[in-house]
């Protein structure tokens, strides 16, 4: 079933930013083990300086697909207990905006009950993600990761201040999730608009 995918135009201009190659992009462009032990250190890895930089390519693009198969079991799973008539699941891209903050893991995962309360069991429902993968998620999640800010600062110039520089914060988007429509799916939406 072919996809399209609906971008909204706005996060572009609010963030001044567009999304960040994947982890995978990254370790197949690498071109140095320097640069490869830092993406292996993303995923928790350290590398053996003995292997060649193909060998370490492949070990950290299996270790990353078996990461995203736990995200998305994660995430299903959640999705298979919390998505109702009222919070249809709809697809979606997942993007970090900010991947490359060296901190920053290439895992996202968060608890929330979409609004509903615990689950059976008294547990909230967990939801994993990574940067670049499309996932299945009630639509009250989608929304939730579309509010979801993080503080930045950036220097202006201010003549009053005695710099000549003033540091302003500001909230920038933290993900950029792009909802995911088959081809049939759109076409209703124009049978319907």
């Amino acid at each position: 079933m072919p996809e399209t995918s609906i971008l909204d135009a706005s996060q572009e201009v609010q963030t001044g930013e567009t999304s960040k190659p994947s982890l995978k992009e990254m370790i197949s462009a690498a071109r140095d083990k320097e640069e490869l032990a830092g993406l292996a250190e993303k995923l928790g890895l350290k590398i053996d300086s003995r292997m060649t930089i193909e060998n370490i390519k492949k070990r950290l693009i299996s270790v990353y697909k078996s990461r995203i198969k736990e995200a998305k079991d994660i995430t299903q799973e959640s999705t298979g207990k919390m998505a109702t008539k009222e919070d249809p699941p709809v697809r979606m891209k997942f993007m970090i905006m900010d991947i490359l903050n060296p901190d920053e893991s290439p895992v996202f995962e968060f608890n929330n009950d979409c609004g509903k309360g615990v689950a059976a069991g008294g547990i909230i429902p967990k939801w994993s993600f990574m940067h670049g993968e499309t996932y299945e998620v009630p639509y009250s999640i989608y929304e939730f990761l579309q509010t979801c800010t993080i503080p930045r600062s950036k220097w202006i110039e201010d003549p009053s201040a005695p710099s000549g520089l003033r540091s302003v914060v500001f909230q920038q988007k933290r993900f950029n999730c792009e909802l995911v429509l088959s081809k049939e799916e759109v076409l209703k939406l124009r049978k319907t608009a």
